[in-house]
Protein backbone atom coordinates (compact mmCIF):
# COMPACT_ATOMS: atom_id res chain seq x y z
CA UNK A 1 0.00 0.00 0.00
CA UNK A 2 1.28 3.42 -0.87
CA UNK A 3 0.54 6.79 0.62
CA UNK A 4 0.26 9.88 -1.52
CA UNK A 5 2.17 12.61 0.31
CA UNK A 6 2.48 15.26 -2.41
CA UNK A 7 -0.19 17.47 -0.84
CA UNK A 8 1.62 17.57 2.53
CA UNK A 9 4.81 18.99 0.99
CA UNK A 10 3.22 22.45 0.94
CA UNK A 11 3.16 24.74 3.96
CA UNK A 12 -0.06 24.40 5.98
CA UNK A 13 -1.68 27.69 4.76
CA UNK A 14 -1.19 26.68 1.12
CA UNK A 15 -2.63 23.16 1.42
CA UNK A 16 -6.05 22.73 -0.05
CA UNK A 17 -8.37 19.81 0.06
CA UNK A 18 -8.35 18.03 -3.27
CA UNK A 19 -11.75 17.82 -4.90
CA UNK A 20 -13.23 16.93 -8.22
CA UNK A 21 -13.61 13.94 -10.48
CA UNK A 22 -9.90 13.20 -10.78
CA UNK A 23 -9.54 13.09 -7.00
CA UNK A 24 -12.51 10.72 -6.74
CA UNK A 25 -11.02 8.39 -9.36
CA UNK A 26 -7.63 8.43 -7.61
CA UNK A 27 -9.33 7.65 -4.30
CA UNK A 28 -11.26 4.74 -5.81
CA UNK A 29 -8.10 3.27 -7.37
CA UNK A 30 -6.26 3.57 -4.04
CA UNK A 31 -9.17 1.98 -2.19
CA UNK A 32 -9.30 -0.88 -4.70
CA UNK A 33 -5.56 -1.54 -4.23
CA UNK A 34 -5.90 -1.48 -0.44
CA UNK A 35 -8.77 -3.96 -0.54
CA UNK A 36 -6.82 -6.27 -2.86
CA UNK A 37 -3.89 -6.14 -0.42
CA UNK A 38 -6.23 -6.83 2.51
CA UNK A 39 -7.60 -9.90 0.74
CA UNK A 40 -4.05 -11.27 0.39
CA UNK A 41 -3.21 -11.10 4.12
CA UNK A 42 -2.96 -14.41 5.96
CA UNK A 43 -4.53 -15.15 9.37
CA UNK A 44 -1.40 -14.13 11.30
CA UNK A 45 -1.18 -10.77 9.55
CA UNK A 46 -4.88 -10.11 10.07
CA UNK A 47 -4.47 -10.94 13.75
CA UNK A 48 -1.61 -8.41 13.94
CA UNK A 49 -3.89 -5.62 12.75
CA UNK A 50 -6.88 -6.77 14.79
CA UNK A 51 -9.12 -7.80 11.91
CA UNK A 52 -10.89 -11.14 11.67
CA UNK A 53 -10.84 -13.18 8.47
CA UNK A 54 -14.57 -12.65 7.99
CA UNK A 55 -14.24 -8.86 8.45
CA UNK A 56 -11.39 -8.78 5.93
CA UNK A 57 -13.39 -10.87 3.46
CA UNK A 58 -16.41 -8.55 3.71
CA UNK A 59 -14.29 -5.39 3.38
CA UNK A 60 -12.22 -6.73 0.47
CA UNK A 61 -15.39 -7.57 -1.50
CA UNK A 62 -16.81 -4.05 -1.28
CA UNK A 63 -16.87 -2.01 -4.49
CA UNK A 64 -14.26 0.74 -5.03
CA UNK A 65 -17.04 3.35 -5.14
CA UNK A 66 -18.20 2.23 -1.66
CA UNK A 67 -15.78 4.06 0.67
CA UNK A 68 -15.77 3.65 4.45
CA UNK A 69 -18.25 5.90 6.24
CA UNK A 70 -15.44 7.87 7.96
CA UNK A 71 -14.02 9.07 4.63
CA UNK A 72 -14.85 12.68 3.79
CA UNK A 73 -14.51 12.78 0.03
Amino acid sequence: MTVNTCNTALPAPLRRRRTGVLHMIEAMIALYRQRVALAKLDARMLDDIGVSASEARVESRRAPWDPPSYWHL
